[in-house]
């Protein structure tokens, strides 16, 4: 039997297998089970055309837990309260295990390295970033601010996205990394951009596939890890004894097992932080050039982050195209062009299969898109507006005094503020979150079996009216209930996840936001061009982004 009728021959047996393990009888202590006719691919297209609706419709219609199957993987939504708790507390489901093998397709950190430092390091992140240390950030973080606003001049019109990415993501890099992670020039800078939009924009596709099927990927991986090699052999340079002078780089390295791997976490954490700091595009600007020539560039951004399942519209095609290519390959003497030819082909089928494009809609992150939608959701209710600015004035004097410092004590007496934060992230909340189910366990009636993802939707558990009486309308007053004094959020609030592995720095990036909006307000006047946008229900990770722009004009108070 020659090569070429083995492959084909594996082909064959791989998708039986598949077949098989995904489409067998359903067992009836399961959970409802969706699932399309195409071994691997499952329900593929109906969950990938909108991942939101696609919940909810399914919720309707089967019921509050269901199982997806897709590329190859089965997906258990749980949406109702007894879900939930077991979402939350349950000892069968882990979430190192739910992450373990993205992080090891990113960064290349091999699975026992992971288990060995996950908990040390989330330990320590959570413990280093936690709310007893926020005074630790609070003084360098305004001054980063306050630097980085003066790049925006006394007056322009802007997308509000844009004004608040180009102050917040070079001061939350800052202050995380120091000052002195960035290139130091433009054409370095350029360069580095590009390798980091191209790792950042593939990042899911990374996660999910094999390298050999993302090569250019690939590439900028291992360009970015060759580039901190540098990074982390200063920052080891540079530690402070001081416990309280050192980065959060640094505090990483000083816990990490298989220093080896310190590169490969320092892009790990470059990467979350990125992700957690600017929407819309890959900038990694060094504070010490002028920001304003790279934001002049306006590099266009993320269009093609995780849309999870939607990326795969035109697979009918992928699949003639490689039939044809095996076929001509059956027939071919040169069996190493035919290799080539075939990695040629997969690669680009697969690249065609993931690649999408989404028109106006932008792929956005977390810190700075919740400052996005805090912001856009008060400049378009006026008596809130009004409000806030006569809070501001009873703590900071007239506004648009410069430079003004601002306090963790500051901000406490600027509670609405934080309430119309905390508002907006209920809103605008991750579509999914998951954990690994890892050994069965039993929800309601049905029993969810171990190798399952089990499935919260933050986004639909806060409209859920129960927990919020009227869950469509913006209203930052309901946070009254919580007692955020403990840093308790309002009952069925899961957009930070919940037991033990929540996000370790949920408060700190609270903190970034609600300073943000408190300097943005008493240092500029601003009028909304555009209405606030809808969100897009396209995504399943990361705050939900917005479907078209938000124009302001802005004006330096006098």
């Amino acid at each position: 039997m020659d090569i070429t009728m083995a492959v084909l021959l594996v082909l064959v047996l791989g998708l039986l297998m598949v077949k098989f393990a995904l489409f067998q009888p359903r067992n009836p202590n399961s959970p409802p089970c969706i699932s399309g006719w195409i071994p691997w691919l499952g329900a593929a297209f109906q969950f990938g055309k909108a991942p939101l609706e696609f919940i909810e419709q399914a919720r309707v219609k089967y019921g509050p837990i269901f199982t997806v199957c897709a590329l190859g993987n089965r997906f258990t939504f749980v949406t109702e309260e007894e879900g939930i708790e077991a979402f939350l507390t349950s000892k069968d489901i882990d979430f190192e295990q739910a992450v373990q093998q993205t992080v090891q397709r990113t960064t290349s950190v091999p699975a026992e390295i992971f288990y060995l430092n996950h908990s040390r390091l989330y330990s320590m992140m959570k413990g280093k970033m936690g709310t007893s240390r926020l005074y630790l950030f609070a003084r360098t973080l305004c001054q980063e601010l306050h630097e980085h606003m003066d790049y925006l001049g006394t007056a322009g019109t802007e997308n509000l996205s844009d004004l608040i990415r180009s102050v917040m993501y070079p001061a939350t890099v800052n202050i995380l990394f120091g000052k002195d992670v960035c290139p130091t020039n433009k054409s370095d800078i350029k360069e580095f951009e590009e390798h980091f939009q191209k790792y950042d924009e593939d990042f899911e596709y990374g996660s999910q596939m094999p390298e050999y099927f993302m090569r250019k990927w690939s590439k900028s991986k291992k360009w970015l890890l060759k580039v901190l090699e540098k990074v982390v052999a200063d920052a080891e340079r540079a530690n402070p004894s001081e416990s309280n002078s050192k980065t959060l780089l640094q505090h990483l390295l000083d816990n990490l097992h298989g220093k080896h791997l310190a590169p490969n976490y320092a892009l790990l954490l470059l990467w979350a932080s990125q992700a957690n700091a600017m929407p819309d595009r890959s900038d990694f600007v060094c504070t010490k050039c002028k920001l304003v020539s790279i934001l002049e560039e306006k590099i266009e951004g993320l269009e093609q982050q995780i849309t999870t399942l939607r990326c795969i519209r035109e697979t009918e095609d992928f699949l003639d195209k490689s039939q044809d290519m095996l076929l001509r390959a059956q027939s071919s003497k040169d069996l190493e062009q035919v290799a080539q030819r075939s990695q040629e082909a997969s690669e680009e089928a697969w690249q065609h299969v993931t690649s999408r494009r989404r028109g106006n809609v932008r792929v956005s992150a977390t810190r700075t898109q919740v400052a996005f939608w805090t912001l856009a959701f008060i400049l378009s209710h006026p008596s809130i507006y009004k409000n806030i600015m006569e809070d501001l004035i009873s703590v900071f004097g007239k506004a648009g005094k410069e430079n003004i410092e601002i306090s963790e004590d500051d901000l406490k007496k600027l509670i609405l503020i934080k309430w119309c934060t905390l508002e907006a992230i209920r809103l605008r909340s991750p579509g999914a979150i998951t954990k690994k189910v890892v050994t069965p366990i039993k929800i309601q009636t049905f029993t969810i079996p171990a190798g399952d993802m089990l499935m919260l939707s933050p986004y639909w558990v806060h409209r859920n009216p129960k927990y919020f009486p009227d869950p469509e309308t913006f209203k930052p007053d309901r946070w009254k209930e919580a007692n955020l004094e403990k840093n308790a959020f309002l009952d069925g609030f899961v957009a930070f996840g919940g037991g033990k592995h929540q996000c370790p720095g949920r408060w700190l990036a609270i903190m970034e936001v609600h300073m943000l909006v408190v300097l943005f307000l008493y240092k500029y006047e601003f009028i909304l061009l555009d209405p606030v946008p809808k969100e897009s229900l396209l995504h399943l990770v990361g705050t939900q982004q917005p479907m078209g722009a938000c124009r302001v004009q802005y004006k330096l108070r006098q």
